[in-house]
């Protein structure tokens, strides 16, 4: 965390925003006004208190946070005993330890750059694996690209979702096609056509009857 905050507060400015673009009153079109203080489409500047506000106030909290006694606040509520304090010395160490980090960054990434160069090459077996995460993007990416994405392709995709999937939604299709095809026989649309199928389910009926008898 202090390397980043010295990186990006400290020191000399290293990238080109500012380079990359004229003030804006150097390109704006005549009469028309450009961004306030001139710096550009996308000059620096502070955020606004719609970010520094939530911003502060999660630092307060991670301030007190400590000083609250929350395992016993909530012992009552999950019924668990709290657990026992941390011995006192374990804050200084804590904050002695965080201290050193913070002047070790001082000196590596400001006060004297040039060392954070020489122990970096003279480290670049360890930095390596450092800087690639220990290689697990790597793998995994080769994991997934050699062995998921085929994989579902052949059973996710053409056997689960067009075998099983897509074949139910077709299957349901065809059986309603053909069930309306059959219906619409008896479904003409005229009068005359309804009453002769009535006539015939009447005539169909009284056979019935009459043969049982």
């Amino acid at each position: 965390m202090s390397r980043m905050m010295f990186l990006t507060f400290f020191g000399e400015y290293r990238g080109d925003l500012e380079k990359a673009h004229a003030p804006a009153d150097a390109h704006a079109p005549a009469g028309a006004s450009g961004h306030a203080d001139g710096h550009g489409h996308a000059g620096i500047h502070e955020s606004p208190w719609s970010m520094l506000g939530p911003l502060f106030a999660l630092a307060f909290g991670s301030i007190v946070v400590g000083y609250l006694h929350v395992p016993q606040f909530i012992q009552p509520a999950i019924r668990v005993e709290a657990p026992e304090g941390h011995h006192g010395w374990l804050p200084f160490v804590a904050t002695g330890v965080a201290l050193l980090g913070l002047f070790a960054a001082y000196q590596l990434y400001v006060a004297a750059p040039q060392k954070q160069r020489e122990l970096s090459h003279s480290l670049a077996g360890v930095r390596r694996p450092l800087e690639a995460k220990y290689f697990f993007d790597d793998v995994y990416g080769a994991f997934v690209s050699r062995v998921v994405i085929p994989g579902s392709r052949e059973l996710l995709w053409k056997r689960v979702d067009a075998g099983v999937i897509d074949g139910f939604v077709n299957a349901s299709g065809r059986f309603t096609d053909g069930a309306s095809r059959a219906v619409r026989l008896v479904q003409l649309g005229f009068v005359r056509g309804y009453a002769l199928v009535m006539l015939g389910g009447a005539v169909a009926l009284l056979g019935y009857l009459l043969w049982r008898h």
